[in-house]
């Protein structure tokens, strides 16, 4: 009967679930219901071995994770975080004496933190931080054959109560990055209790994303349907070795769009809420955002190739903003069963696309200006005497 059960188990988390509702219900050890408005079952023939292709794949992986406390006195403690990971592949297939495709990946990542927190009376906490990251990478797909970058942060936070009832943070934290221009994200956040059981919430910071080096330096091309992808940075080098090979049909995106590198992604983000806890068993939260986002980072086809496929790269959006409100309805009359109802009406708009964009308007190539509105509700149901049973 338990073999049964966990046929029945694997068989349900290798099916894709697309209904907004769903419904899940289980008795008693040995009896499962599912119900669902579409049940897919997807399989896949046998994998059959190929006698004629063989090959090699080695692995390494390490890391290493460790924390050190020191208490200095009554009021103040210090923190220190270190963590290092490498990771290391090689594969190669051939056939016979032909090596038919060939990778490797090598990875060493550093981060380093050091924390003093101070208790600055019975409910207010002031906390200082430095922090060093240092990342490599070596691998195949990749323009340049090494890449390193490094970045050192400070930052710091100032927890208290303007009042009985109302607490707040402030902080700031700074970024110094080896290939980027350093950044300053401040944040403000505050929850006060209004009315019994009801409380208001609200923040208001700005973000900071550095690209990662896939939208920097990658250099693929799809062996077997054939299109490429190209990180930002390297992107005259490679379509220009492209063209030489006559494998360019024509450019979208004229090449002196690439001479200055990409953008980190910077964002100012506004959010008000409220929250409804009456008991334990119910609570009812709602919230209105807004994200203004600048140099968002995306992707776009920049030329088109002689084989009929096309060739991406990355790029900065100038002006993106979300807005939405989101709201939760969760209900636990028990401590086995939970329900929970989401809501979500948000809205995408770019604002203004490239400098260029405004000369093509005529071209249907180019995106001048976007909406999207996106409304999602769902309904979950849970029943955690599941993890009691199995």
């Amino acid at each position: 009967m338990r073999n049964k059960l966990n046929f029945l188990l694997k068989i349900k988390s290798s099916c894709r679930r697309i209904s907004i509702i769903n419904f899940i219900i289980r008795i008693k050890v040995g009896s499962a219901i599912f119900s669902n408005n579409y049940f897919w079952l997807h399989g896949r023939k046998p994998f059959k071995v190929n006698e004629n292709l063989f090959g090699d794949n080695n692995t390494l992986e390490w890391n290493s994770n460790s924390k050190i406390g020191l208490k200095i006195s009554d009021n103040f403690n210090l923190e220190s975080d270190i963590y290092f990971t490498s990771y290391n592949a090689e594969e190669d297939i051939s056939s016979g004496d032909i090596i038919q495709e060939e990778s490797y990946f090598d990875q060493f990542l550093i981060k380093s933190e050091v924390r003093g927190i101070a208790d600055l009376g019975i409910q207010n906490k002031l906390i200082l931080g430095l922090g060093y990251t240092d990342e490599s990478l070596s691998r195949n797909n990749f323009y340049k054959n090494s890449i390193t970058q490094s970045s050192v942060n400070l930052f710091a936070q100032f927890e208290g109560f303007a009042a009985k009832n109302t607490n707040y943070i402030i902080g700031a934290r700074y970024d110094n990055y080896s290939n980027y221009k350093s950044q300053i994200s401040p944040r403000i956040a505050f929850r006060t209790k209004i009315f019994k059981d009801v409380f208001l919430k609200s923040s208001i910071g700005k973000g900071f994303k550095a690209p990662d080096f896939r939208q920097l330096y990658f250099n693929f091309t799809n062996s077997t349907v054939g299109y490429s992808v190209v990180g930002h940075n390297v992107v005259i080098d490679v379509v220009s070795e492209l063209t030489e090979n006559n494998q360019i049909a024509n450019l979208i995106v004229s090449l002196d769009e690439f001479d200055k590198k990409l953008k980190p992604e910077s964002s100012l983000s506004l959010n008000l809420g409220l929250n409804y806890n009456p008991s334990n068993q119910l609570k009812l939260e709602i919230n209105l955002f807004r994200n203004d986002i600048n140099d968002l980072i995306d992707y776009r086809v920049i030329a088109n190739k002689i084989n009929g496929q096309n060739v991406f790269s990355y790029f900065n959006l100038n002006k993106v903003y979300t807005q939405g409100i989101e709201s939760t309805f969760n209900f636990r009359p028990n401590e086995r069963l939970n329900f929970i109802k989401n809501n979500n009406n948000d809205k995408n708009m770019i604002k203004e696309i490239l400098d260029e964009a405004e000369k093509l308007e005529n071209n249907s190539n180019q995106l001048l200006n976007y909406t999207k509105i996106i409304k999602d509700s769902s309904l979950k149901i849970k029943s955690e005497i599941i993890e009691q049973l199995w």
